[in-house]
């Protein structure tokens, strides 16, 4: 993983931790997430339920950390 993934992973982690649980939260990670070249979120991401973008953005960042 490149440093840039690395850090955004941990700036991601940092705001899931501080979370109150808003989509204000939730959406400022996965623009953390958006800065990465490559990285595509599926069409439907403004219909998932907060709960799922939660989900799918813990395991995006247990994968950007390398665990």
């Amino acid at each position: 993983m490149s440093d840039l993934t690395k850090t955004i992973s941990l700036a991601s982690r940092m705001f899931s931790a501080i979370s109150d649980g808003t989509a204000d939260y939730v959406e400022q990670r996965a623009r953390f997430y958006r800065l990465l070249p490559g990285i595509d979120f599926p069409s439907d991401w403004d219909e998932l339920d907060l709960d799922e973008k939660t989900k799918r953005l813990d395991q995006l960042d247990q994968i950007a950390a390398g665990n």
